[in-house]
């Protein structure tokens, strides 16, 4: 599905009055200037990001959008599409209403043939486990083997990242049922959205696999208007980007529901096993607290496990990842536009 998109749409029209920020040179003249973003709300208070740009007899000459435009319509981004050009003019005409604008037909002509630039889009899909446990081993074992050109994962919080400060392309991987559950309040589901229950059945058990194409990385497959990017050719994007992770298949993985740790000691217990010096990395706190939980477990993390003999370590096991399909009711509920 689509997570998220920059747009610049050719769009004659007063400009928005959503205020502006000046930068002043220590001479007290203006150096630059330029509109701020208005946000614009959507359905369950989400939101996307407007601003006018560009300069014309109208004022403005483009329309810039910014956001997440599954959760802009749905209130939600568990499930969703990748057709563009259905999700901006949906988003193009409740951003109109909103602002009490018409949405002209030379306008909506303009998005129904995808006369626009894309910036920035995120894609994204799930693979699914036997159970969350499976899932979240899975997802340590790819920030610890997994590589590419862009080299490997590095963590923050529950979510791994591949190039993440790239201007071109990006890769991360998390568990969308923790980030529903646990995360912030920005990323948890309304307390109005009705069916939660099946969304978060839906997303357990499985990881959500992202990527993000920038301008830089679409400018060079000449890929930069929306009427290029068709279904078709962004899941090609993205099995092309995902299907460039190397990881060893015999990767051994730690049974966590046999050990029935806590989420936030799994990722000391593998840095552990794999000889990283917990001191050096972890908070003298949370070293100590994580330290006592793994004792009832058998596990010394003060002690290298190489100095262990391994028939002390728990048993191993091998965990597969599995291709997920999207659910059917996901439309027939209307958790999802048609």
């Amino acid at each position: 599905m689509i997570d998220w998109l920059t747009l610049e749409i050719p769009y004659e029209h007063s400009p928005i009055q959503s205020g502006r920020v000046i930068s002043i040179t220590p001479e007290g003249e203006i150096d630059w200037e330029s509109e701020k973003r208005l946000a614009v709300r959507g359905s369950y208070e989400s939101t996307l990001r407007i601003r006018s740009a560009g300069a014309c007899d109208k004022g403005a000459a483009f329309l810039h959008v910014d956001g997440n435009p599954a959760k802009f319509l749905n209130g939600h981004n568990v499930v969703g599409s990748r057709d563009i050009l259905m999700l901006v003019d949906m988003c193009i005409s409740k951003i109109f209403s909103r602002l009490s604008y018409a949405y002209t037909s030379d306008l909506r002509q303009t998005v129904f043939e995808g006369n626009f630039k894309v910036s920035r889009i995120d894609i994204n899909d799930y693979v699914t486990f036997n159970s969350e446990s499976d899932a979240l081993a899975w997802q340590m074992a790819a920030e610890q083997v997994a590589t590419s050109r862009q080299g490997k994962f590095v963590r923050k919080g529950t979510t791994i990242y591949m190039g993440k400060h790239s201007r071109r392309v990006s890769l991360k991987i998390y568990s969308k049922y923790l980030e529903l559950t646990q995360a912030k309040k920005g990323h948890k589901l309304p307390f109005a959205l009705p069916h939660k229950q099946q969304l978060l059945d839906f997303a357990e058990k499985k990881l959500r696999i992202e990527a993000t194409f920038r301008s830089l990385f679409l400018k060079d497959l000449g890929l930069t208007k929306a009427k290029d990017l068709t279904p078709h050719t962004l899941g090609e994007l993205y099995a092309k980007q995902v299907g460039k992770l190397e990881m060893n298949a015999q990767v051994k993985l730690q049974p966590y529901e046999e050990m029935d740790l806590p989420r936030s000691v799994m990722s000391t217990y593998m840095h552990w096993k794999d000889g990283a010096r917990l001191k050096d990395i972890l908070p003298k706190p949370t070293f100590y607290r994580h330290r006592k939980i793994l004792k009832k477990h058998g596990i010394d993390i003060k002690v290298s496990p190489r100095k262990i003999q391994s028939n002390v370590i728990p048993l191993i096991r091998k965990i597969e990842a599995k291709p997920c399909k999207m659910p059917q009711w996901s439309e027939s509920v209307g958790l999802i536009f048609n």
